[in-house]
């Protein structure tokens, strides 16, 4: 089981971790109507 780069990391990592990125709420977004049918979105 398990290979080259499973298990626990030690150190810095270059790449992100699940625990390292922000959180999403689809209920806000949908309040938003950045969910609604045929809506884009891109940038900030």
């Amino acid at each position: 089981m398990g290979g080259m780069g499973s298990g626990k990391r030690f150190g810095r990592s270059k790449n992100a971790l699940v625990e390292d990125c922000w959180d999403i709420d689809t209920t806000d977004f949908g309040r938003r109507g950045l969910l609604a049918p045929g809506t884009h979105q891109s940038g900030s």
